[in-house]
């Protein structure tokens, strides 16, 4: 049994891999040993696949690679966990990598962890830096307030949902299996559900308060950044539709702690949602994406709509933005019925003329 499992999800990224691979590479050789490396190739068109195995040549045993035909972020993901063997599984992103003097520390923590046997944690948060590549210092992601303390998910500062990406966390690789859990395929933007279902069989926590995680946003092509992110607006609104679905089904299980994480979280993806779209007002946003969500919220998250209803600009400013958006959408709404309606009545009159003219 490894230590810790890494999938890492590859699509033409020749220009990334070696920092990103090279950046698992510790100088405690006995840790590095125990780093079970996945690097899934999605059907890369470019040397990809060379330079993968070419890792794999020099560190046999460490690093390993599957080749397979493209099917997007998530059916990486999928091939990666069928074949971990690390107590715990994180996901490195290609073009991103780790630091890896901190990355040597976190390690050692796992190893602790992993001598406790069956009460070592469920998951490992750490802390990430973003970098925009603007020439200023990455923005740091931190869980400092639960520095030094082995916590649960009630501990959780739920205002920060932002703090809770596929960066941060390191789960225990018996939960993904016991949950049977698989991500969706076929589409981008599915790496927020590693943040979604498995969390409802979180219990303990550990914190490793180090920065772990550099996430380049600012590469050109990358799906989380401003102009990607719009395009794609209607794809991760599907995204979110799918996670309130996933805690519909579960939530009669879930215990009121968790239950608290998963409504904070969902507001906050919700709330984020409305406010790039009514603010943003990018030609690229989807008309009908937003639309869509908030009906669906309507229809199979009631709590959610109400107190997204309910959300202001802020304290000071008690303008209920998401309120305005929808009471312009029904009067749009209803005008359209009226210009058909309009339309209808001259289109049948028009014809009554020309029969009366027979």
């Amino acid at each position: 049994m490894k230590l810790l499992s890494i999938i890492v999800p590859s699509y033409n990224m020749e220009a990334y891999l070696p920092k990103c691979l090279g950046s698992l590479i510790i100088d405690d050789k006995e840790l590095f040993q125990k780093l079970d490396v996945i690097v899934v190739n999605d059907g890369s068109k470019d040397r990809t696949s060379e330079i993968a195995h070419g890792f794999e040549s020099k560190y046999p045993g460490v690093f390993r690679v599957i080749d397979k035909e493209n099917g997007h972020y998530g059916s990486c993901i999928n091939a990666g966990l069928a074949v971990a063997s690390g107590t715990y599984i994180k996901v490195l992103d290609a073009d991103d990598w780790f630091l890896t003097d901190n990355f040597n520390g976190f390690l050692y923590l796992l190893d602790s962890e992993c001598a406790k046997g069956g009460a070592c944690a469920d998951l490992i948060l750490n802390d990430w830096e973003e970098d925009r590549g603007t020439g200023d210092p990455p923005c740091r992601v931190s869980f400092s307030y639960l520095k030094g303390r082995t916590c649960s998910i009630a501990d959780i500062d739920f205002k920060d949902g932002h703090r809770f990406e596929m960066f941060a966390v390191a789960y225990k690789t018996a939960i993904l299996r016991r949950i049977g859990y698989h991500q969706l395929e076929g589409v981008t933007h599915t790496d927020k559900l590693w943040i979604n279902l498995p969390m409802s069989q979180v219990r303990r926590i550990e914190v490793f308060d180090k920065v772990i995680y550099h996430y380049y946003v600012s590469r050109p092509g990358n799906t989380c950044n401003a102009e990607e992110y719009y395009r794609t607006y209607h794809v991760q609104m599907a995204m979110l539709e799918r996670m309130i679905s996933e805690y519909n089904r579960i939530k009669d299980t879930l215990d009121g702690q968790t239950d608290t994480f998963f409504r904070n979280h969902l507001r906050y993806r919700a709330g984020r949602a409305y406010t790039v779209y009514i603010f943003e007002r990018s030609p690229l946003l989807s008309k009908d994406a937003l639309k869509d969500l908030d009906d669906f919220l309507r229809e199979n998250a009631k709590w959610l709509y109400d107190e997204l209803d309910a959300k202001t600009f802020s304290r000071k400013l008690r303008y209920h933005y998401i309120r305005d958006w929808r009471i312009r959408q029904r009067i749009t709404w209803m005008m359209n019925q009226r210009l058909r309606m309009a339309s209808l009545l001259l289109c049948v009159y028009g014809r009554m003329r020309r029969l009366a003219s027979i």
